[in-house]
C-alpha cells in the first residue's frame, strides 16, 4: 500500500504553519488517494521518520526546500551508515 507522508516547514517564506502539508493533503485527495494514508510529519525529523518507514524496495520520494536540499540529501545518502547524522 502507498503512503504519503507530508511535512510542514516552518521557515517557508509567505506560508502559514500548516500550510502546506494542507495543500498537499487537499491535492492528493483530489487524485483519489484515501486519506487514511495521508500523514503529516511535523518538524525536523520528519525526513529521518520517513526513512525508518520506508522497507528494502520501497520507492521514497522527498520533496525538499533548496534551503535544507544539502542537508537533507546527507542525511539520504548516510541514513543506515556509523555517519548517519542523528534525529
Amino acid at each position: 500500500a502507498d503512503h504519503y507522508l507530508c511535512r510542514n516547514y516552518a521557515l517557508l517564506e509567505k506560508r502559514e504553519t500548516g500550510e502546506i502539508p494542507l495543500l498537499m493533503r487537499r491535492s492528493l485527495e483530489e487524485q483519489g488517494v484515501p486519506a487514511s494514508a495521508i500523514r503529516e510529519i511535523p518538524g525536523r525529523d520528519a525526513l529521518q521518520r520517513a526513512l525508518e518507514f520506508c522497507e528494502p524496495g520501497d520507492l521514497l520520494v522527498v520533496l525538499t526546500w533548496y534551503k535544507v536540499m544539502h542537508d537533507e540529501w546527507k542525511q539520504i545518502t548516510s541514513f543506515g551508515t556509523a555517519d548517519a547524522p542523528k534525529a
